[in-house]
């Protein structure tokens, strides 16, 4: 009789998940990218350095990503829902105090952090609602999900634009604080998948045998095999010690049980006379190690008890060892937890350090290009508008090419890191020719190639780690990227905004960002260099034996 299962909706309820996706990422995320473009005068009112700026900008990016190994735990312990209205809270509190933030602390502290915290923990709380309703179509419920999403950073430059115009930085903020508490709605549609699980029927395959079923004819042939022996039985307790008598003289003793030092060692034993007296014999030579020091209390009621004062400071002697031991054994332990929780031992793996790396390498000067893109065009002398309309049309062709990558890809026929690669080489040269063209019509056509950069690099990006890491080692490679992702920016965030201050143009930090992006290229051209020579001269190595 097939038996009855239960399955995610893959569908129902299911699609308002997706549309709650949505506007989460549609309300919350494009503050992040706007930042400049919100602040960027205000900032410049203020006196802030573009050191300041830039450790404003990095601690954001860095906080977000540094908690989230802790978001996996949260969302274990109370559930998708709860997690993504505190991330709600988080998000929209952020946004409206930093309104009122008229120096660096508290922006760092509103900005930086708050809004930070409540943005990850969104992401993180919004996606694993997606992937618990969505099973077979995932892939779908997520391009869907996405593409909805991707109209947030079209039309929310032009909103900012208008918001400013209106009612200055301070009320344009308070106001897209309150947009960004629309989230609530989205949070609110977030029920508990158990609310919505359908009941199928489970086909049964006649060739699968259950678990017990196979161990338990096993059990009986090692049973009736000629040289099988029974497991011998141990019971210790707090008063005596029931063992078979047949072991060495060294367990009879004890030293390997601390419950019998500083104690008396009762023997128990349910035997023939025969038996019993080859057993007295036993423990009396035993007991003669000791120069007399054993004493036979009680024989007849069958339990023979030993009390040795020179037993009793050996055992103190075991039992300190032990006790070492024991310490030294927790701490390997933990250590070895901490290394299969994280799956630390990922780093023992040169091909994946340098994917790694690189990836961290590139991440870092993409998003920080993105983040100061409205504050390089200021410096380019463009109005708000016109900084708007750049920006939205960067947003439209990368949605565009989002979807035309994977078919890219397929024409190609190119793995992903291949892709990202291309994609990358691309971006420098989109960057390169944003810093040196003069006129506006020219920088809408580098907003253009950086739209299609961006586009290739958003959809491979995500699948350079997968394409070489195991399915489940992939949780423990992508938290060890986000942790090295959040220390590149705290690192080398403030270094960038040095630069700027130093020089007196952004223009000189976007060159150090194409520097950065072509040096992942070069590191990973050198490793599939190498593995490709190690591989033939493996091959030619094995044809000549």
């Amino acid at each position: 009789m097939p038996q009855k299962k239960l399955e995610p909706p893959d569908g129902g309820w299911g699609w308002m998940i997706v549309v709650a996706f949505s506007i989460n990422y549609s309300m919350s995320i494009p503050m992040m990218q706007l930042f400049g473009l919100i602040f960027g005068p205000k900032l410049e009112t203020l006196g802030l350095s573009a050191t300041d700026i830039s450790i404003i900008i990095n601690t954001n990016q860095a906080f977000g990503m540094l908690m989230g190994l802790v978001n996996g735990v949260l969302l274990k312990k109370l559930g998708f829902r709860k997690v993504a209205f505190i991330g709600s809270c988080c998000v929209s509190t952020g946004i409206i105090l930093s309104a009122f933030s008229r120096t660096f602390a508290t922006f760092l502290f509103t900005y930086g952090i708050v809004y930070s915290l409540g943005s990850g923990m969104g992401t993180s709380a919004f996606s694993f609602a997606l992937n618990t309703y969505f099973l077979k179509r995932r892939s779908k419920a997520l391009g869907i999900a996405l593409s909805i999403s991707g109209l947030g950073p079209i039309f929310m430059p032009q909103l900012v634009t208008h918001l400013l115009n209106l009612y200055g930085d301070t009320g344009a903020v308070l106001i897209l604080g309150a947009v960004a508490s629309h989230v609530f709605i989205a949070t609110a549609l977030l029920q508990p998948v158990g609310y919505h699980m359908k009941t199928v029927e489970e086909v049964e395959d006649v060739q699968e045998i259950s678990k017990s079923e196979l161990e338990k004819p096993l059990r009986e042939r090692r049973a009736s095999h000629p040289g099988h022996r029974p497991p011998r039985k141990t019971s210790i307790t707090k008063s005596s010690l029931s063992i078979d008598h047949d072991i060495d003289s060294s367990s009879i003793y004890g030293f390997d049980s601390q419950n019998l030092s500083r104690s008396r060692a009762s023997l128990n034993f349910d035997t023939t006379a025969d038996q019993k007296q080859s057993r007295y014999n036993s423990y009396s030579s035993l007991a003669s190690v000791d120069e007399g020091t054993t004493d036979i209390d009680n024989l007849g009621n069958g339990k023979l008890e030993i009390v040795s004062e020179k037993v009793e400071v050996e055992d103190d002697n075991e039992s300190g060892n032990e006790k070492k031991e024991k310490d030294d054994n927790a701490l390997v332990l933990c250590l070895k937890y901490i290394l299969d929780i994280f799956d630390l031992n990922l780093l023992t793996d040169p091909v994946y350090v340098n994917i790694m790396l690189g990836m961290s390498i590139a991440i870092f000067s993409e998003i920080n290009f993105s983040m100061l893109t409205a504050l390089i065009l200021t410096e380019f002398g463009l109005s708000t508008d016109r900084a708007a309309t750049f920006m939205s049309l960067l947003a439209i062709v990368d949605l565009i090419f989002r979807f035309l990558s994977p078919y890219i890809g397929d024409y190609l026929n190119k793995p992903p890191r291949i892709m990202y690669m291309i994609s990358l080489v691309f971006l420098a040269a989109t960057r390169f020719l944003f810093i040196i063209v003069r006129g506006y019509p020219l920088l809408l056509v580098s907003a253009v190639g950086l739209g299609v950069a961006k586009g290739l690099r958003t959809i491979y990006m995500n699948l350079v780690i997968p394409a070489y890491v195991p399915l489940e080692r992939l949780p423990g490679a992508s938290g060890i990227q986000m942790v090295t992702n959040g220390v590149f920016f705290i690192l080398g965030g403030p270094f960038l905004g040095f630069i700027k201050d130093i020089s007196g143009t952004y223009r000189k930090c976007v060159v150090l960002m194409n520097f950065l992006t072509l040096l992942t290229v070069v590191m990973w051209s050198l490793e599939i260099i190498i593995v490709k020579i190690r591989s033939k001269r493996s091959l030619d190595s094995n044809r000549i034996h």
